[in-house]
């Protein structure tokens, strides 16, 4: 099974405010590659709000002595094959933040394309339907993932980890076999339109702010 897993963080409420990106690599379900990225925000997106800095402890002199994400991204394309290879199946665990993030920037970039997403913590909801809480923290601890919350690679990497134990109850041998068997479909991305079709074949508009996600 091979893949890749991403994770954003963000400066602030604005989801052009990237300013790390965690992605792993997964090939024949074992973590081939890691890269965490820094990321310099667009100039107006660059604030660091307090909150956030509470959250993933990125400090402000770090990030914005970082490359954009145009480059960011460009290097990270030209160093990892998959990332633009047709097919390609992302994990992302809630998808809406993640997706936003990555649409937003790649319309501010003009770098235009579309993903197939796997979100691990919607088929959680569906494969478990009773659990109190549906949070990576709180499912990586009931399964035994090692997880550093709030890094983006050990977020992404949880993540990915997380989706493969999915399979694996399942007796699933591929995403979209346990998404079909439990009603569902891959998320699909709209770049250019700034909409993404989720899991359940709905349509969302992708968000601009936090806020705007708390809404949807």
């Amino acid at each position: 099974m091979n893949f890749i897993s991403i994770d954003f963080e963000t400066a602030n409420d604005n989801l052009l405010s990237a300013c790390a990106l965690g992605v792993v690599e997964f090939e024949n379900s074992t973590m081939r590659s890691e890269n965490h990225l820094l990321i310099n925000p667009p100039y107006f997106q660059r604030r660091l709000k307090e909150e956030n800095y509470n959250i993933h402890k990125i400090p402000y002199d770090l990030y914005s002595k970082s490359s954009s994400f145009k480059a960011v991204w460009s290097n990270l394309t030209n160093d990892m094959e998959n990332i633009i290879k047709p097919g390609t199946v992302f994990i992302c665990f809630n998808a809406i933040f993640d997706v936003s993030v990555l649409t937003n920037l790649l319309n501010k970039y003009n770098l235009s394309r579309d993903f197939l997403f796997y979100d691990p913590m919607e088929v959680a909801k569906n494969l478990w339907p009773n659990r109190k809480s549906y949070s990576l923290k709180n499912i990586s601890n009931d399964l035994g993932i090692e997880l550093d919350h709030h890094n983006p690679v050990s977020d992404a990497n949880a993540a990915g980890i997380l989706s493969l134990k999915q399979l694996e109850e399942t007796g699933s041998s591929s995403f979209d076999e346990l998404l079909d068997n439990c009603g569902l479909q891959m998320i699909k991305t709209d770049t250019k339109n700034k909409f993404f079709i989720n899991h359940y074949g709905n349509k969302v508009e992708v968000a601009r702010n936090f806020q705007d996600i708390r809404k949807k």
